[in-house]
């Protein structure tokens, strides 16, 4: 099943030994650590908002892609060790041109759909 995740299209891999637990949790995730330990979010599954303040489930705007009718967005969010973590998120132009969004903008994060894996 990780094989496929991987082999249809790109997605987010998110280690839970490596990423902040309590950001997937604001971002709308359930975790259960004993139930798998890594997760994949499809970038089209990452729903982003313009923040309002400085959540823990929030990321900043590093750039953007033209792909067509989407708007592939990456995203850096502070890791476990303080470093930048870079994600990716995609949607529709017109939605994009209704945030408003510019390179540097906060935005806030909610994961819509994953898929849970145990990592070899």
């Amino acid at each position: 099943m990780k094989f496929v995740s991987r082999f249809i299209g790109d997605t987010n891999i998110i280690a839970l030994e490596q990423h902040n637990t309590e950001w997937l949790q604001l971002s709308g995730l359930v975790i259960n650590p004993q139930a798998a330990n890594t997760v994949h979010v499809r970038p089209h599954d990452l729903e982003i908002t313009k923040s309002n303040g400085d959540s823990a489930a929030s990321a900043t705007l590093k750039d953007w892609q033209h792909l067509g009718a989407l708007i592939r967005i990456e995203l850096a969010k502070k890791g476990v060790n303080g470093s930048p973590e870079i994600i990716y998120a995609e949607m529709p132009n017109e939605q994009f041109k209704r945030l408003q969004l510019d390179k540097g903008d906060k935005v806030d994060l909610h994961i819509r759909h994953a898929h849970w894996f145990h990592a070899a």
